[in-house]
């Protein structure tokens, strides 16, 4: 789990902190006051240390102020045990994006009156705990990436890295924006190139369709459980879903622009009792906003497995109702994917508990984030026991 961030000139954190002690958390603030980029901030270390290619940053941080470096601490708990890992950028200069020049970075086991550093990087250096010398590396490499490929499969040291990057490669961030553009059918062709890459690579994809045909024809379980959760002994959205399988040879008059010889499979989505179009099945597009915005966060919930969710207003388009059922639903999965995403909407705070909540602000351009203190943590559900709801209480704060 992720518990700490702390940030030095990436964009607007000039200098912000972030808490994070609940499996679920949203930072809440106005437009503007730089929200997401706390959620790119923290995508971007973990996607960085993972990776084999060379790091590399955007513009960041206030160049007016004589910006030299970004860099970013992320303090995690794993299985029992507390890291920190540290990644810093020198800029020469901040107005052109450029390849990190030499890269910083730092991982340390933390207990509880000690830290012992599992390795610090300089430049090509990087030196390693209870070894005499130190790893040489690109300067620009990512040291995580590069340890756990030069170390043998029974060094002792693969322990602690391999759970580090299994975290940071499970970290992804949600913008829950739609395409401008989508088909709601997938050809059989799509699918099986796509399909050998996943298997192959592990590479994520953000199609819903082609989440689902993957979970109908391969992962029976988890599409039964994603049917379970929409359905009406969970968020009552659906009656029922389906895949089908639909062959042009037999159906010449469906897809025309297609060859007579292609397949295709087309989810279709058939919206409970309660809804409009109850009892008949429709396109993915068909449905309204707000539906396919939640179908698109359970389904990547599930079939994603991600260890960290960043997502961007997961309210937008969604009736309060509904949308205090999925939070709910987040909680309940929190012990295997845990959420940190942006809010501005009154309904969702009504929907937090106090020690979720992280207030976000912004002075003088530079971002800051803090939970409740614990007095205010404590005010806060007495009156919610005895007078109102979370978003009155904090109304004063914004």
């Amino acid at each position: 789990m992720l518990k700490q961030v702390d940030i030095k000139n990436f964009r607007s954190c000039y200098g912000t902190s972030v808490t994070c002690g609940e499996g679920v958390c949203a930072i809440v603030g106005r437009n503007g006051v730089g929200k997401t980029n706390v959620l790119k901030c923290i995508d971007w270390v973990a996607s960085s240390s993972v990776s084999t290619d060379p790091v590399r940053v955007a513009q960041a941080g206030n160049a007016s102020e004589g910006l030299d470096e970004v860099s970013a601490t992320l303090g995690l708990e794993l299985d029992g045990r507390r890291f920190e890992y540290s990644l810093c950028i020198p800029l020469p200069d901040v107005r052109r994006p450029r390849r990190a020049d030499s890269v910083r970075d730092l991982l340390s086991l933390l207990g509880d009156a000690e830290r012992t550093d599992i390795f610090r990087r300089e430049g090509e250096k990087i030196v390693v705990a209870g070894r005499p010398e130190p790893i040489r590396v690109a300067r620009s490499a990512p040291s995580l990436a590069a340890l756990l490929s030069l170390l043998p499969e029974d060094d002792e040291l693969r322990s602690p890295l391999l759970a580090v990057s299994s975290f940071f490669a499970g970290v992804r961030y949600y913008g829950l924006e739609e395409p401008v553009a989508f088909r709601d059918y997938v050809p059989e062709e799509e699918y099986n190139n796509w399909l050998i890459k996943y298997q192959g690579e592990g590479l994520p994809t953000s199609s819903v369709a082609l989440r689902l045909i993957y979970m109908k024809l391969e992962d029976t379980e988890r599409f039964e459980e994603l049917e379970s959760l929409l359905g009406p002994d969970g968020l009552g959205l659906l009656e029922d879903f389906d895949v089908l399988e639909l062959n042009r040879s037999l159906q010449p008059n469906l897809l025309p622009e297609l060859d007579t010889k292609t397949k295709i499979y087309l989810p279709v989505f058939t919206p409970s009792g309660q809804m409009g179009g109850a009892g008949k099945p429709f396109p993915f597009s068909d449905l309204s906003a707000g539906t396919r915005r939640v179908i698109r966060i359970v389904t990547s919930l599930l079939f994603d497995k991600r260890s960290l969710m960043l997502m961007e207003q997961p309210e937008d388009s969604v009736h309060p109702g509904l949308l205090r059922k999925l939070i709910d639903m987040l909680r309940s999965y929190s012990d295997r994917s845990q959420i940190l995403f942006t809010t501005h909407s009154a309904d969702v705070l009504d929907i937090l508990r106090p020690e979720e909540v992280l207030m976000a602000t912004a002075q003088d351009g530079g971002t800051s984030v803090r939970p409740l203190s614990p007095d205010e943590a404590s005010r806060a559900r007495r009156f919610l026991k005895d007078e109102g709801s979370l978003s009155d209480f904090l109304e004063p704060f914004d």
